[in-house]
C-alpha cells in the first residue's frame, strides 16, 4: 500500500490573512513587500504551491459554511499546481446529485483527473433547515448513499434512471468524450457498523479523525469484517486506508515529515551535499 500524504488547507483558519486592510502597520523600518491587490486567494495559492514545491502528494480543502467554498478555493489552486490531487469537502446537502457529477467531469477534464470528493458530516437539523434543507438526521445517510449513487450512475451510465426518496433521474449521462473522465475518489469519514457499511459500500477511501493508536486499530478491524459481507464484497473498493489528524494551524500540514519512496534515478546535483527536508517551516 502507497501511503500519501495531504495537506490540509483550512480556509476558516486566519481567514484574514493577506487582506490588504487586516495587515499590521509596519515601523518605517520594515518593509511589507506585498502588493494592494493582494488577498487571502493569493495565500492560498502560495500555500498549494509550498505543498508542490515539499512534495505533497494533494490538497485536502476542509469544508468551513462560514468561509470561502471548499470546491471554489480547489478550482482556483487547480491551474497553479499541475501535479497535485485537489480534495474539497462538502456536506450531501449541497443540492442536486446530478449536477454535482456534471461539476466533476468538467473538473477531471480541465484538471487531468486530478479530484476527489471528501463527504463532510452533516450539521444539525436545525443548521441545515435555516438553509432550506428539510432532510431530518435520521435519513442524512440514507440521502448520502442517494447522492452517491446517482452520481455514479449519471457520470457512468448513458440513459441513467432512478428514482428514489431523495433523488430522481430520467434519462440522465453524459456522451462521449465526457462519459471517458473518471469518477471522483470518494472519501467517507465516521465510526459505527452503518458508516463502515456505507463506506464499503461506496467509498474509496475511509478517513478516521485521530484517535489513541489502540482504538484505531479496534475501529480498523471492525470496518473490515465488511469485506466478507458477500452483497457487499463485489463492490469494496478500499475502505480503511486513510488516517487523518487535524493540524492546530493551517500552515502546519497532517504530518510533519514526508514517507520515503522508491530511490529516484534522477543523478544528484553536485551542489546538494544532502536531501532538503521535505517539511515547509
Amino acid at each position: 500500500m502507497t501511503i500519501r500524504i495531504f495537506w490540509e488547507l483550512d480556509a476558516a483558519d486566519r481567514p484574514d490573512r493577506a487582506e490588504p486592510s487586516r495587515r499590521p502597520d509596519w515601523s518605517e523600518s520594515i518593509r511589507d513587500g506585498r502588493t494592494a491587490r493582494g488577498n487571502r486567494a493569493h495565500h492560498y495559492g502560495q500555500i498549494a504551491r509550498a505543498a508542490a514545491l515539499t512534495g505533497f502528494d494533494g490538497l485536502f480543502f476542509t469544508y468551513r459554511p462560514e468561509s470561502d467554498d471548499s470546491q471554489i478555493l480547489a478550482a482556483s489552486v487547480g491551474r497553479l499546481v499541475p501535479t497535485l490531487e485537489l480534495v474539497p469537502e462538502f456536506p450531501a446537502s449541497v443540492g442536486s446529485a446530478v449536477y454535482a457529477a456534471k461539476e466533476a467531469v468538467s473538473f477531471q477534464r480541465a484538471t487531468h483527473n486530478r479530484l476527489g470528493w471528501a463527504i463532510a458530516p452533516e450539521r444539525s437539523a436545525a443548521e441545515r433547515r435555516s438553509d432550506g434543507d428539510p432532510v431530518s438526521d435520521e435519513d442524512g445517510l440514507a440521502r448520502l448513499e442517494e447522492f452517491l449513487t446517482v452520481a455514479r450512475g449519471v457520470h457512468g451510465t448513458r440513459g441513467y434512471d432512478f428514482k428514489g426518496r431523495f433523488f430522481e433521474v430520467e434519462k440522465g449521462g453524459f456522451d462521449e468524450p465526457l462519459s471517458r473522465a473518471p469518477f471522483p475518489q470518494v472519501y467517507l469519514r465516521g465510526l459505527g457498523e452503518e458508516r463502515f457499511g456505507l463506506s464499503a459500500r461506496q467509498a474509496d477511501v475511509h478517513v478516521f479523525d485521530e484517535l489513541p493508536i489502540a482504538d484505531l486499530r479496534a475501529h480498523i478491524e471492525r470496518s473490515m469484517v465488511w469485506r466478507n459481507v458477500p452483497d457487499v464484497a463485489s463492490t469494496m473498493r478500499s475502505a480503511c486506508r486513510c488516517s487523518r489528524a487535524r493540524p492546530p494551524r493551517m500552515s502546519r500540514p497532517p504530518g510533519s515529515r514526508r514517507t520515503s519512496r522508491e530511490p529516484t534515478t534522477r543523478s544528484p546535483k553536485p551542489w546538494r551535499n544532502a536531501p532538503a527536508s521535505a517539511s515547509p517551516t
